[in-house]
């Protein structure tokens, strides 16, 4: 119509043959004839087959437009990932889209990816997610299931690799690809890790929790045994590539739209990503979202227009419209419900409707700048790299938190105590420097002041410095050594040796576990030492013995001229009780009874295995047996180290 109302739309696409754009702009403006609305929208549509931009280059570009309050384009159309920097630029959509019509809309996507800041911003048009897909000839060949754990992904490509190399030597057959490249970059360990959460209720896991310890551990075996640094770091058109040749066992990647969906479906079928446990998966969402222009505002005409294209994309019978064609998943949960429109074609309502989305640590992201990109690189360090697991979980925890001096007992009973001591003398130290101004004024009293003064500064500012040194995020010499010496006037944090009483049995007597202590007896053939080890901290210490090793049932530890004593949870030798899973040990072990030395080396043994097998930091409880004078010890004797 010559007095039609104009609107502008801009949007980016991977690829201009798999794109829902263009068919829903056409059915927008023929339904706008249709109804008389009066209303055409203009689309510019960029992709990698039509310019030299990539996604990046688009979002730049939109930040541009956004910034210079620019009205070239009305509708907006951008990644749901990046919603949280668009919330000032765009129109508040609330109370100009109906409720009703809102709550046609997935909810979850729209209170994560759509409301911000109390405002609701854009409305979800089209989702993707990733998934697993697995190789249906090789899968029917050796008859194995689609995994749903990552232990039986593991297994079964083992399994088929294996026989394949056995038949064909020359099989460039392939097992994983993993996708933990710079494209995905942080989403591939967020997803990882929520994968391996306990249960399909958990929250995103913390830095240092059991479960990212295992999904770390789990992507580092999956690379070992299945696949290699090289497949795991390649970018996303390889595995395009592999799902189109059929030439991977499973492959993860985005859902994806028509003509490759029906090509790709021919080689692979889909299923949820596996999880640690089974019925535990994780899929990250993507999408766009389109959104009005906030420079529009004033002009109500474009503003009404803007929001009748929003409410016919976003409509019901739309999404069903784009489904059918492939073009996109749609964004009703309802829609998974149409046993017709389910039914039809290779579409896998049951699996889109339960997939379990990916959160994000949101809170983070929001308070720390750069917090993906850093979280990313020391990931990638842990990969690829060679960084240990502890490493990379302290630089983890260390970009996430704010250090700061705690009067919190539970935190610091040593800094409590001692630190904050030495700053009250320091503070008291330089008031009295003051007293040197009464009287008559003379050098010695000058001289005096500043010695005073220095002092009581040098008190005052040395802890809080020695707090902050220990505290720093690089570990290096000089924050170890201040650690160390911080802690070695013989009170520590995490346990203590109590010197009991003597015995003259031949080996080690008794282990009790009854609440949260253990205690290990040693025989030497003289004045025969009872030590008992156990913690007063319940925080780093909860349910501490002394249990077997993750990988073996017993532990050897070697003492001096070559005696040994053998820990095994499997043993019985206590006075001809059994051990109830505590450790015993049977009496020809004994301890070396030569010196006082041979005492201290078992002692600071029983140390290095009591932390080894309760996962605890030996550098909290640093034993120097040196610090132990066995010819002063008597049975009522009671040191702490």
């Amino acid at each position: 119509a010559v007095n039609a109302i104009n609107i502008t739309a801009i949007a980016y696409a991977y690829s201009e043959d798999s794109q829902f754009y263009t068919p829903l702009i056409n059915s927008f403006n023929e339904y706008s004839k249709e109804q008389g609305l009066d209303i055409n929208v203009q689309l510019t549509f960029l992709s990698n087959s039509n310019t030299t931009r990539s996604l990046g280059d688009y979002i730049s570009l939109l930040n541009l437009y956004f910034k210079k309050k620019s009205t070239l384009y009305d509708i907006y159309f951008y990644e749901t990932d990046y919603s949280e920097n668009y919330d000032q630029y765009l129109l508040d959509l609330k109370n100009r889209i109906p409720e009703e019509h809102i709550k046609l809309l997935d909810q979850g996507i729209i209170n994560d990816k759509c409301i911000l800041n109390g405002k609701l911003i854009g409305l979800p048009i089209t989702l993707s997610a990733s998934v697993l897909y697995y190789n249906k000839f090789y899968m029917d060949k050796y008859k194995k299931k689609p995994p749903k754990t990552w232990n039986e992904l593991l297994e079964t490509s083992k399994y088929i690799l294996n026989e394949e190399r056995k038949n064909n030597n020359q099989i460039e057959l392939k097992a994983f690809n993993g996708l933990f490249n710079g494209n995905w970059a942080h989403n591939s360990f967020y997803e990882f890790i929520y994968s391996c959460r306990d249960s399909i209720d958990s929250p995103f896991p913390e830095i240092k929790s059991n479960a990212t310890v295992r999904a770390y551990e789990t992507i580092k075996e999956l690379i070992k045994e299945i696949s290699t640094d090289e497949e795991f770091k390649s970018q996303d058109d390889y595995s395009l590539t592999e799902l189109l040749r059929g030439s991977s066992i499973f492959i993860k990647y985005w859902i994806m739209a028509e003509p490759i969906n029906s090509i790709v479906l021919s080689k692979y079928e889909m299923t949820a990503l596996p999880g640690y446990f089974e019925g535990v998966s994780s899929s990250r969402m993507g999408g766009f979202n389109v959104a009005i222009n906030k420079n529009i505002e004033n002009n109500k005409e474009k503003v009404d227009a803007a929001i009748q294209f929003l409410k016919y994309a976003t409509s019901k019978e739309v999404q069903k419209y784009l489904f059918l064609r492939g073009d996109s998943v749609p964004v009703m949960n309802s829609l998974y419900e149409d046993k017709e429109l389910c039914n039809s074609g290779s579409r896998n309502c049951e699996m889109l409707k339960n997939l379990q989305h990916m959160k994000k640590p949101k809170e983070r992201n929001n308070e720390i700048p750069d917090y993906d990109k850093m979280f990313y690189l020391y990931s990638k360090q842990y990969l690829y790299e060679g960084k240990s697991i502890k490493q990379t979980l302290d630089n983890l925890e260390n970009i996430s938190k704010i250090y700061y001096i705690s009067l919190d007992s539970n935190e610091s009973l040593t800094g409590l105590i001692r630190m904050w001591i030495l700053v009250i003398v320091g503070i008291v130290t330089t008031m009295m420097s003051l007293l040197t101004n009464i009287g008559k004024i003379t050098d010695q009293k000058c001289n005096l002041k500043i010695l005073i003064f220095t002092l009581g500064y040098t008190l005052t500012i040395v802890p809080l410095l020695c707090q902050f040194i220990r505290n720093f995020p690089e570990k290096n010499k000089f924050s170890r050594w201040v650690k160390k010496h911080k802690k070695e006037n013989k009170v520590f944090k995490a346990c203590k040796l109590t010197y009991i009483k003597r015995i003259n049995d031949n080996f080690i007597n008794n282990i009790d576990t009854s609440k949260g202590t253990t205690s290990a007896y040693c025989n030497t053939s003289y004045n025969n030492t009872v030590t008992s080890i156990s913690c007063y901290n319940s925080e780093n210490c909860n349910n501490t013995n002394f249990s077997k090793s993750k990988n073996s049932n017993s532990i050897n530890t070697n003492i001096k001229n070559n005696t040994t004593i053998n820990t095994n949870s499997n043993n019985s030798h206590n006075n001809g009780r059994e051990d109830n899973g505590n450790i015993a040990t049977s009496s020809h072990h004994r301890c070396n009874n030569d010196t006082s030395q041979s005492k201290k080396s078992f002692i600071k043994k029983i140390l290095d295995y009591h932390f080894i097998t309760d996962t605890i930091d030996s550098s909290d409880c640093i034993l120097d047996p040196s610090y132990l004078d066995t010819n002063q010890l008597s049975e009522t004797s009671n040191y702490k180290n």
